[in-house]
């Protein structure tokens, strides 16, 4: 779901595009559960759990690249082997256009979104095409209708 009230002016805030309903798998199940979950929920990446707390990330390509290096089925690599916290993260009141540089510099397609401490969403680059392409459509079907109108001339009486 993505969040509905749009910040005013020129600059799109990641709180504008960010997912706050995320999935979550626990750090103590396989790989095989976590990529179930993303398959199922049609998602890019799973957030993984440590006693119900935030502690981690995985995303479709490291499933995938997990799933090759080590080359055993999915239900025998744990969540366990991957890494602990965010490589990096975003907070909802960051600019999309930093979001994008975070994401381009990390080579990452999900970001997490973090306020404080607390985890309170993620975004994907498609989330934020998506949006950056409703935008433009919106722009330019404003132009449009400002083209037409000030084309339209009034008779008056």
């Amino acid at each position: 779901m993505l969040a509905t009230t749009r910040h005013p002016g020129p600059t799109m805030l990641i709180s504008d595009v960010m997912n706050t309903d995320y999935r979550t798998v626990a750090r103590s199940e396989s790989l095989k559960t976590a990529v179930g979950v993303m398959l199922r929920a049609d998602v890019e990446a799973v957030i993984i759990t440590d006693e119900d707390d935030p502690s981690g990330i995985v995303t479709r390509r490291k499933a995938l690249i997990a799933s090759f290096k080590t080359d055993d089925p999915l239900s025998e690599i744990p969540l366990a082997g991957f890494s602990s916290g965010f490589p990096t993260s975003v907070g909802p009141d960051s600019t999309v256009l930093f979001a994008i540089g975070r994401l381009v510099s990390a080579e990452l397609e999900v970001l997490p979104v973090v306020d404080g401490l607390d985890l309170v969403g993620v975004v994907t680059r498609q989330d934020m095409l998506d949006e950056y392409t409703n935008l433009r459509n919106e722009a330019f079907d404003t132009l449009e209708r400002r083209s037409d109108w000030e084309s339209t001339t009034f008779d008056h009486p």
